[in-house]
């Protein structure tokens, strides 16, 4: 008898652990089956430019949050075609207001999702004391900041992966913080920078090809950050010695 509110606690402790990851998934699923990258295709941008961009004009405020709302979604529920979506604010909002906005949102959503992670299958994990959990951990306690700059810049890796990474391996939040808002910049200036191309482009009639945002002169300075960003794990390697926490 005296175990059962035992056991009962520990499953309503459990169910509300990951009630919100199983929330959070469950928003995803939905909002991928919705297709909401059909809304920012090519043509849908050539067909409603003029009316956003008039509408923008008049309630720039409004468009701002309106952006900054629909980012964060788009974070959280993992939808693709980030690139695509700051190029598309880049365009309607200019270059500086879109990257300021899609930095904020970013990390808005970066906290958010490490939040839910870190409370829910990170805690578990970690209570596991699983061996590639301590071992990811302890490279993470000494060079945090530049492993996580370093899965922010580089732009094939996904953003739930570099969410969800420092929060299964324990990370200090304030580490967290300042290296998603740090890695977000040069990623979403760049690509915001590329809505000028974009609206070149719709003007001149000509197709859209995603693989632009794959270009060299894209990919290259963010690959060059990221190298830049592993310089203190690599002199601790060579040196021998262990890197100062920057964090």
């Amino acid at each position: 008898m005296n175990g059962r509110p035992g056991i009962a606690s520990a499953a309503w402790q459990m169910a509300r652990r990951y009630a919100v990851l199983v929330l959070l998934i469950a928003g995803a699923v939905a909002v991928a089956m919705s297709h909401p990258e059909a809304y920012l295709s090519y043509d849908s941008l050539a067909e409603h430019r003029a009316g956003w961009s008039a509408w923008i004009a008049a309630h720039f405020p409004a468009a701002l949050a309106l952006f900054l709302g629909l980012y964060v979604v788009a974070k959280i529920c993992f939808v693709p075609g980030g690139p695509l979506f700051v190029a598309a604010g880049g365009l309607l909002l200019g270059t500086s207001p879109a990257a300021a906005v899609a930095t904020l949102g970013g990390t808005i959503a970066g906290v958010l999702v490490f939040e839910v992670a870190h409370r829910s299958i990170g805690r578990g994990l970690r209570e596991k004391a699983l061996p590639f959990v301590d071992r990811f951990a302890a490279a993470f306690r000494s060079h945090g900041l530049s492993y996580l700059l370093m899965l922010r810049l580089v732009p094939i890796v996904p953003f739930w992966l570099a969410s969800l990474v420092p929060a299964l391996i324990g990370m200090r939040r304030r580490t967290y913080l300042l290296g998603t808002f740090l890695g977000n910049i040069p990623t979403n200036f760049l690509y915001a920078s590329l809505g000028g191309a974009l609206g070149a482009m719709l003007d001149q009639g000509h197709a859209f090809d995603a693989r632009t945002l794959a270009q060299p002169r894209v990919l290259l300075p963010l690959i060059g950050l990221a190298a830049l960003s592993a310089a203190p794990v690599l002199y601790a390697k060579l040196s021998g010695r262990e890197a100062v926490r920057m964090v």
